[in-house]
């Protein structure tokens, strides 16, 4: 099997993540320490296009990520936000995103009072292939978009 990988920096709010893609077309986002800087796997223009959903806001509630009903990590997780400003999608007090329960599923490790820029697939769906990242580490994103 062909894997290639591709250096992803702090783009998704761990330094030095990696994402790796098999020839099967299945991404593994696996999370390293590097030296390198950010570098974004995709530009905001292309991440806001390929998004249903693209807002900042806050975490208000999250399902607990560790529960002892879990059988597998790609079983669904839930956060809750308060919605601070919205550029596409719904334009809501709140929304429930949903993400993987683990990242070893590329699930979004949210955590509940901290502020993110989300951009979510269908189905508000966000993962940690995606260009979702805390509020503290968007600020290109945020300038592009025009906050």
């Amino acid at each position: 099997m062909l894997i290639s990988t591709a250096l992803v920096g702090d783009h998704y709010g761990y330094p030095g993540s990696r994402l790796f893609r098999a020839d099967t077309g299945v991404c593994l986002c696996l999370l390293v320490r590097s030296s390198v800087g950010a570098v974004c796997p995709r530009d905001c223009e292309e991440a806001f296009s390929s998004s249903q959903a693209v807002f900042a806001g806050e975490v208000v509630d999250s399902e607990p990520r560790q529960r002892p009903d879990v059988k597998r990590s790609t079983d669904p997780a839930s956060a809750t936000f308060r919605v601070a400003e919205v550029w596409k999608g719904p334009e809501q007090e709140t929304v429930e995103v949903t993400t993987a329960l683990s990242d070893a599923s590329c699930g979004y490790p949210f955590r509940e009072g901290e502020g993110y820029l989300v951009y979510a697939s269908e189905g508000l769906q966000a993962t940690l292939c995606s260009s979702t990242k805390p509020l503290s580490g968007a600020g290109a994103d945020l300038e592009a978009l025009g906050s």
